[in-house]
């Protein structure tokens, strides 16, 4: 919360923050207070007195004069402040009608009326947007509904209540397992704050409009500044539309999804979820209780095949980050290897001798898939039902542990290695007990044939034979034959390294 200016009134502001009317009988006659000799005066910085009124429903109105008024049933209201017994009206300063608020309307500079609207108008209805209940979050969801949990606390100051009505549908995440959640697109709010005067250091509402109000709603960004305007309730009304880029799209930062966890971390902020089936919520409060955007979003696939550069129109091109609109072409052929480097690049084609940037037509080339990358801007991607399938890349050889090593082709236990670089070693010099036992050997009835390596011996004495050194410390080693994409969905888990994707 920042006030503009003024900040230094906050004392006074303090005692004309509150006034309170008399009541409206039913037959709508107002009641009106007269000045009392006896009655308590408002000093500035004292605070002032609030009198508790009954009556609700419709608008409630009272006069209010001198420097104290007795109002009818002997309850005592203040909007004014004095110095030696000199009362002063302020015009639009905050006032109640029993449990209405309302501004002081000022028709003589010593005697005011409180005006309040009904309740329904000055007040932002509790909401509490989905249940937390954690579950498994893995997958590729895409935005449906936007809520927000209006709430009066955690807003940072007392009294003030915060709500948000949700303008775009372009927010998409990807989230796997043991990586940070990655976004692409953006929040977009318009956000409306109800703020007490006091909160912004001000008297009376007619100041409203120079002070901002702080806000904080966004999963991925800070606060925001809201503008304030003046409300016929007594406080300020600031609101704004606001929007925050999600992330970069490629690649996540923040805590990695854990099972058991009851809450998602977007970046450095974490909120609590429930999945349903296909149906994620996440968002609604942070750790530390400041109201949040909550979206509800649905699992999806994106399916098709991605068109050709060529095939595109420009439009559909310039929207695309693997093609490009126009591109570099030489002047010559001995130009050709020059100029293919700044192909998507009409600076730097246009400023290197023997090229020339060719405007128009689309260019490039076209991703081979369509996925969580590339769906929204791809032209022949779209999104689809949910369908799981195995991706990822195998766990390297050197990473495994000696008993898990032989579990995927192409890795096993070294135990043999070269002094320098492990070349192709022939394998004519082995005798036929040692062919037999080199890995990559074989006896043909009267000599050993074949080429082989020193990290393919697992017995010791072919090792040794070929002019290898036996491993004092026996590691995994070699490089993974198996593709993720090539497992079902039921023996991904099985190989290290590939996991579920969508």
């Amino acid at each position: 919360m920042k006030p503009r200016d003024g900040a230094a009134r906050f004392a006074v502001a303090v005692g004309l923050a509150l006034a309170s009317c008399g009541k409206t009988d039913r037959a709508g006659e107002e009641a009106r207070g007269d000045a009392s000799a006896g009655a308590p005066a408002a000093v500035s910085g004292s605070g002032g007195t609030t009198a508790p009124l009954g009556g609700s429903g419709g608008r409630e109105t009272g006069d209010v004069g001198g420097t104290g008024a007795e109002l009818d049933g002997g309850e005592t209201g203040s909007g004014l402040a004095g110095n030696d017994g000199e009362g002063t009206c302020v015009e639009g300063a905050a006032c109640q009608c029993g449990d209405l608020t309302g501004t002081l309307k000022c028709a003589e500079p010593d005697q005011g009326r409180c005006s309040c609207p009904p309740l329904e108008v000055c007040q932002t209805a509790p909401r509490e947007c989905f249940e937390p209940c954690g579950g498994t979050p893995l997958g590729v969801w895409v935005l449906e509904k936007t809520c927000f949990n209006a709430a009066s606390e955690g807003v940072g100051c007392e009294g003030t209540s915060l709500d948000a009505v949700g303008l775009a549908d372009s927010l998409r995440l990807e989230i796997l397992e043991n990586e940070a959640i990655v976004a692409k697109g953006s929040e977009h709010l318009n956000v409306t704050a109800r703020v007490p005067l006091a909160c912004l250091g001000i008297e009376s509402v007619e100041r409203c409009e120079s002070a901002d109000f702080y806000a904080s709603p966004f999963l991925y960004a800070l606060s925001r500044p809201l503008p304030c305007a003046a409300s016929e309730c007594g406080h300020c009304e600031c609101s704004a539309e606001l929007e925050a880029y999600a992330g970069n799209g490629y690649s996540g930062f923040g805590k990695p999804w854990e099972p058991g966890s009851t809450t998602l971390s977007f970046g450095s902020m974490e909120v609590p979820y429930c999945v349903d089936g296909d149906t994620l919520w996440a968002g609604g409060v942070s750790a530390d209780g400041t109201p949040k955007a909550a979206y509800q979003f649905r699992r999806r696939s994106c399916v098709g095949v991605p068109l050709p550069c060529t095939e595109r129109s420009e439009a559909e091109c310039a929207v695309a980050e693997d093609c490009t609109v126009g591109r570099c072409v030489a002047v010559a052929a001995s130009n050709a290897e020059t100029c293919s480097g700044f192909a998507t690049s009409q600076d730097g084609c246009e400023s290197t001798s023997g090229c020339n940037w060719e405007a128009g037509g689309c260019w490039g080339s076209a991703s081979q898939e369509c996925d969580f990358r590339n769906c929204d801007e791809a032209p022949g991607c779209s999104w689809g039902p949910p369908k799981a399938r195995c991706g990822g890349s195998p766990q390297s050889c050197y990473e495994r542990e000696n008993e898990d090593c032989g579990d995927t082709p192409g890795c096993s236990v070294r135990t043999c290695h070269a002094d320098g670089v492990d070349g192709s070693v022939p394998c004519a010099a082995l005798a036929q007990s040692e062919c037999s036992k080199a890995s990559g050997c074989s006896w043909s009835g009267s000599s050993c044939g074949g080429v082989t390596g020193c990290r393919l011996q697992t017995d010791a004495t072919a090792c040794e034979a070929l002019g290898c050194s036996p491993s004092p410390s026996p590691r995994c080693g070699g490089y993974p034959t198996v593709e993720c994409s090539a497992l079902g969905v039921d023996e991904c888990a099985t190989e290290p390294g590939c996991r579920l994707e969508w």
